[in-house]
């Protein structure tokens, strides 16, 4: 039985973006999906139990229109509701996903575009990404029509490897071309007004080829002929990856958050990705 997808609902635009980009994918997994509305827990301290219960009757209201969205969508799709009470939204969905053993997390987001003032929204959505344990995809209020390719960050670490696993399987389950992207290029590389690089170019872009094809020889059997464009950009990682998923179905970037602060890190590159959003992208942990 696949395992439920997730979705975080809001009276918002990038709310019913996430629920359609849900009801997709499950139309073709098949997997289910539980809709999650989170009321904040001072509501249960209020002595206006009328407002209380006032509040939490718009809430159902809310889901049960997500879910009519999502049966217009992925009419065979099993559907539940969830109302959760707490004061930290990824607390609730940390929680959901692992009382529901979910597959993925998805919620939306008012972040959007390449644009410096962009980045103070979205807050909530990169906050859960960042607290997740299973792979979470925040979807932009943006149009999201006439796009191809799976995008995935390469940089040759363990989460990059499984940031590719995912692709692969989202790649080839929507008959897309797998776009590996490595960005080579930062800033930091120039000292005393010279370029201080490592390697060449060419040699660059032999050593990631090498590693993609490395990565994909594990899935060829599972994943024959899957068209892979391999990409060496001389570009800051996150810049790189934003570029080629512009015009992409979807970015998959690994975090790197590590350490006792784990659930509250992303690592530089996908918590810049996320800040700047230029179409849905999945956080693998």
């Amino acid at each position: 039985m696949n395992r439920p997808i997730i979705v975080g609902v809001t009276d918002s635009s990038a709310s019913r973006k996430a629920v359609d980009w849900a009801a997709e994918r499950a139309a073709r997994t098949g997997s289910p999906i539980m809709l999650v509305h989170m009321l904040d827990s001072y509501l249960a301290t209020l002595e206006n139990q009328t407002y209380h219960e006032q509040h939490r009757a718009e809430a159902q209201q809310l889901v049960d229109a997500a879910a009519e969205q999502v049966r217009a969508v992925a009419p065979g799709v099993a559907i539940e509701t969830q109302l959760f009470t707490g004061s930290s939204v990824p607390e609730v969905f940390v929680k959901a996903a692992a009382g529901a053993d979910a597959e993925l997390v998805v919620v939306g987001s008012d972040t959007r575009g390449r644009a410096a003032q962009q980045r103070s929204q979205g807050t909530g959505s990169l906050r859960i990404a960042a607290a997740g344990d299973v792979p979470v995809v925040i979807v932009p209020d943006i149009p999201l029509e006439g796009r191809r390719g799976v995008v995935v960050g390469i940089d040759g670490s363990d989460t990059a490897a499984k940031a590719f696993d995912f692709a692969v399987a989202e790649a080839s389950a929507r008959a897309e071309p797998l776009i590996a992207v490595h960005g080579w290029f930062d800033p930091s590389m120039r000292l005393g007004g010279e370029f201080m690089i490592a390697e060449t170019e060419a040699q660059t872009k032999a050593r990631v080829e090498e590693f993609v094809q490395e990565l994909y020889a594990k899935h060829a059997q599972a994943h024959p002929g899957l068209e892979i464009d391999t990409r060496v950009v001389a570009r800051v990682p996150a810049d790189a990856l934003a570029e080629a998923a512009e015009s992409a179905t979807l970015l998959v970037v690994g975090s790197h958050g590590r350490g006792a602060f784990r659930r509250l890190l992303l690592g530089s590159v996908s918590h810049e990705v996320l800040t700047k959003l230029v179409g849905p992208t999945v956080v693998v942990r």
